[in-house]
């Protein structure tokens, strides 16, 4: 794990979840901290190898793959740690992401790293902009993939998109995209095609430039709309979410073990919604069933 520079302020360390670096002096400022304590302790090491001490870390967002690492920095650095209101609520709590993604008490199964980091202590960002080194970082309000994600862009054209948009690796490798609101999803992609950055950072996958965007930007919107009607042909005649998480996976060639099944049920539970929502198709009650069909 090699830091490495994009421009200006703006570094980052490559990683299957890729972490950013904002330096200011001889301070690091954080964009993630990797997905559990084997990741944060290559982390420190490389910055303390730089010169670097940690000052800080802004989590995109609340899902544990991105601040894993929060426990063991903080506790080794003393770091403050910021997010948005709702995923620092989560962050601080990190039984919700369990909770939420099984309605419950969750499994025992769902209370695994990849789900549960262990807990930190995370604020909540006062600003939409913070200076670093000088010039002004802007915090993008990038919700879909999570309810309550920000991004980082910093003046010298540097994007951090959080999981706002994935690598076309991605996308063929799973499919289904995780999002809990694919309305937000949706405009959040408009957002950023309409965007302007020189560089964007996503947290999984390779660094690219603003001529790739617009293609990236509509090789993440096909994903979606495919599931969009996969999942109206599936309604043709009234179907429950089970039934249609079964069908769809099928189509799109998906197998899950029992953590998949839920991510992937919070996913079609968003489509769903976006469907309903816009019009496209409704949810009813059939003999104590929850059925959806298309209008």
């Amino acid at each position: 794990m090699k830091l490495k520079q994009i421009k200006g302020c703006a570094h980052y360390l490559k990683s299957p979840t890729n972490v950013g670096v904002l330096i200011d002096g001889k301070e690091a400022i954080l964009i993630d901290s990797g997905n559990d304590t084997d990741k944060a302790k290559k982390i420190h090491r490389e910055l303390e190898t730089q010169g670097l001490s940690i000052k800080s870390i802004w989590n995109t967002h609340s899902h544990a793959d991105h601040w894993g690492g929060n426990h063991y920095l903080q506790q080794k650095t003393g770091c403050e740690i910021t997010s948005s209101k709702i995923e620092a609520a989560m962050i601080n709590n990190n039984i919700m992401e369990p909770f939420y993604l099984y309605g419950a008490e969750p499994l025992k199964v769902l209370k695994n790293k990849f789900l549960m980091a262990k807990e930190c202590s995370c604020g909540i960002f006062d600003s939409n902009h913070i200076d670093v080194a000088g010039r002004s970082v802007e915090i993008v309000d990038l919700k879909g993939h999570s309810p309550g994600m920000v991004g980082f862009k910093t003046e010298e054209g540097v994007f951090f998109t959080g999981d706002a948009i994935f690598s076309l690796e991605i996308i063929e490798k799973y499919k289904l995209m995780y999002s809990s609101d694919i309305t937000g999803h949706l405009k959040t992609l408009d957002f950023l095609e309409k965007s302007d950055a020189e560089y964007y950072v996503p947290s999984h996958g390779d660094v690219f430039g603003f001529d790739g965007l617009k293609d990236l930007i509509e090789k993440n919107r096909d994903a979606i709309f495919r599931v969009n009607r996969i999942l109206l042909d599936e309604m043709a005649e009234p179907a429950s979410l089970e039934e249609l998480l079964t069908s769809s996976m099928d189509r799109l060639g998906v197998s899950m073990n029992i953590g998949q099944h839920f991510l992937n049920r919070t996913t079609i539970s968003a489509h769903l919604s976006h469907l309903c929502n816009e019009g496209f198709a409704v949810a009813q009650m059939d003999n104590n069933r929850l059925v959806y069909r298309t209008k």
